[in-house]
């Protein structure tokens, strides 16, 4: 750093230009690391998405008196779900880039041959988990039969 006249200080371009270089360099080397941490991040968001959506058809069965349900489209590309609120209309979800579903659902109701997770008016569901994965970790969304609880977990069910 250079003083100039009357007592004013900065820096130099070529100071600026290093500093940047560096700056480069760091996170160049960083990135790799951080990549893992990042899908990790995806795939957790993801999962509480789904749970929420999951939680959210389970209160409109029970508010409007009408089952809901959600119909995992396992073997679509991209892979998504639909989700159906008591009597409304059905919305289509994708799944998070880089997050797939693995192994197959243990939902046991079908809609046109896809598993489905219904959501009756008394608070109950068919029960079931579905499991998604980045490739490297694997969460599951879990729901409980007679109590239609939601849960999301990095231990599958017992």
């Amino acid at each position: 750093m250079r003083s100039r006249r009357g007592g004013e200080g900065g820096f130099t371009l070529m100071e600026l230009v290093c500093v940047l270089a560096l700056l480069g360099i760091i996170a160049l080397i960083a990135l790799p690391r951080l990549q893992p941490l990042l899908s990790q991040m995806e795939l957790r968001g993801e999962a509480r998405r789904m749970a929420g959506i999951m939680r959210d058809c389970r209160s409109q069965a029970v508010l409007d008196g009408t089952a809901s349900e959600i119909i995992f489209h396992t073997g679509a590309t991209p892979p998504m779900y639909r989700a159906r609120a008591g009597g409304g209309d059905r919305v289509t979800y994708e799944l998070a880039e880089g997050v797939n579903y693995v192994g197959i659902t243990t939902f046991t109701r079908r809609v046109g041959g896809s598993p489905a997770c219904a959501f009756f008016s008394n608070g109950r569901s068919d029960g079931g988990t579905v499991a998604l994965t980045d490739g490297s970790d694997i969460i599951y969304v879990i729901v409980y039969p007679s109590t239609a609880r939601v849960r999301i977990s990095r231990q599958p069910p017992s």
